[in-house]
């Protein structure tokens, strides 16, 4: 080989060595960017991702209190409720009480009805017997006075 086809072979290498080398940092570099841009977008969807974290923490909170609100108020209302059933008991143990002194009055008073009828049917034969009496006073003075 000559001398000069031995220089085209080392320049071909060496040209062959430079473009890969070339090549390659090119491709370093575009790879380096391309994680980088990856690393940017994924730091701004962590960002987001936080963000919306912290949103649905609050929102879970505010739900939390709301949640609590409304079961002290269902809570309230329910002891409420119980507290009006007890009393209603109250109220139909009184109004069934209520009711059999009603019946109760209601005998006595039949009864005490019967007595009046009675006394009264007593105070009119009592009555009828008075002025037969008196009657039969006036008949023995009128008697006595004839003779």
């Amino acid at each position: 080989m000559s001398e000069q086809m031995q220089m085209i072979i080392i320049l071909f290498v060496f040209a062959f060595l430079i473009g890969f080398f070339i090549a390659h940092f090119m491709r370093k570099g575009a790879y380096k960017r391309k994680y980088e841009e990856k690393l940017t977008s994924l730091a701004e969807e962590e960002k987001k991702s936080a963000y919306i974290y912290t949103q649905t923490l609050e929102k879970e909170k505010q739900d939390q209190a709301k949640y609590h609100k409304v079961h002290d108020f269902y809570e309230t209302k329910n002891n409420r409720l119980h507290e009006l059933r007890d009393e209603e008991a109250s109220l139909m143990q009184q109004i069934t009480s209520l009711e059999e002194q009603k019946e109760a009055y209601k005998e006595k008073f039949a009864t005490a009805d019967s007595q009046i009828s009675e006394v009264k049917d007593e105070i009119t034969k009592l009555s009828a017997e008075l002025d037969n009496l008196r009657e039969l006073r006036d008949i023995v003075a009128a008697n006595d006075e004839k003779r």
